[in-house]
C-alpha cells in the first residue's frame, strides 16, 4: 500500500487527470517549466484541458474528499458500496467486466473507496 500522496497521484492519473504546465510553449515570455510551482491537475472536458482543481498548484485529495471521488472516480465504476462495520469504513468496487469486487477499509469513506480504487487498478496492470 502507498502513501496517501501517492495514491491520490495514482487515482488522479488512473482517472484520466493529467499534472503538467498550462503554459503556450510558443509564448517568447521567457517562462520555463523548471518547477511544480506552475503546475496543476487539468481534466480534459469538451475536448480541452481545464483546472480539475479551484486553484492552480492545488493538490487534488480524493483520500479525504467524496466531492473528488464522486467527481471523478465513481463514474469509472460499474459498482460500489460504502458500508459501516464496527466503526470501520468497507468499500467494494466493480469494473463492468469484473467478477468479484476489490474491497478496502478505512476510517474514512473516501479512503476506503480509494484503497478499493487501488486494488482495482493494481489488478488492471497485473
Amino acid at each position: 500500500m502507498v502513501d496517501e500522496q501517492e495514491l491520490n497521484r495514482k487515482i488522479a492519473e488512473w482517472c484520466g487527470l493529467k499534472w503538467f504546465w498550462n503554459h503556450n510553449p510558443e509564448c517568447k515570455c521567457g517562462a520555463k517549466d523548471d518547477d511544480d510551482s506552475a503546475r496543476s491537475w487539468q481534466v480534459k472536458k469538451d475536448g480541452e484541458w481545464k483546472l480539475a482543481t479551484r486553484f492552480w498548484n492545488e493538490d487534488i485529495s480524493f483520500t479525504t474528499s467524496l466531492d473528488s471521488c464522486f467527481e471523478y472516480i465513481v463514474p469509472k465504476l460499474h459498482a460500489w458500496e460504502l458500508h459501516n462495520i464496527n466503526d470501520t469504513i468497507y468499500a467494494t468496487v466493480c469494473r463492468e467486466d469484473q467478477t468479484f469486487p476489490d474491497v478496502g477499509k478505512a476510517e474514512t469513506p473516501a479512503l476506503a473507496l480509494c484503497r478499493a480504487v487501488e486494488k482495482l487498478i493494481d489488478g488492471e496492470v497485473s
